[in-house]
């Protein structure tokens, strides 16, 4: 995280810490603190927003913790719109000009949630509710790696 000169480790077992970089390169711990999920899997996990992290981890939601605010939720692809109950996430991609998250679905599916404008810091479940489910895409084989961009969404693996 460049604007707060500090770095953030997350190890295999989803152990996630904050450390402040002194101008003499030094590093000293912040924070230390386990996050929820699945271990001994493949997990795909970026820093959107400055300071949200956001994790696949092979299960049916996709984790978001704040850094900022030390606070954390969940989104789940939806029924409704033509996912399947137990549906696993396994990648997950951000473009932030177009405000757009992507995840890779096991059962071949593209699950999209585009975050409102002018979305304020609210509680956990406003949080969650800033991120609006688009209709998924569907492919053949399960998405293990994603891509998006301004351009458009890129898979570059379909297993």
């Amino acid at each position: 995280m460049e604007e707060r000169e500090v770095l953030v480790v997350i190890t295999e077992n989803l152990q996630l810490s904050l450390h402040a970089i002194t101008p003499e390169g030094e590093a000293e711990e912040l924070m230390k603190v386990k996050l929820s999920g699945k271990t001994g899997r493949s997990a795909d996990i970026i820093l959107i927003d400055h300071s949200l992290i956001v994790t696949a981890l092979g299960e049916t939601v996709i984790r978001f913790w704040d850094l900022d605010r030390d606070e954390n939720y969940v989104l789940s692809p939806d029924v409704q719109f033509g996912f399947e109950g137990g549906e696993c996430i396994n990648c997950v991609s951000y473009c932030s000009a177009k405000g757009l998250l992507a995840a890779g679905t096991n059962k071949g599916r593209i699950a999209m949630w585009r975050k409102a404008a002018g979305s304020d810091q609210g509680t956990r479940a406003s949080e969650a509710k800033k991120w609006k489910l688009q209709a998924p895409t569907e492919l053949e084989g399960s998405v293990i790696q994603i891509k998006v961009r301004q351009e458009g969404v890129f898979f570059t693996s379909i297993k």
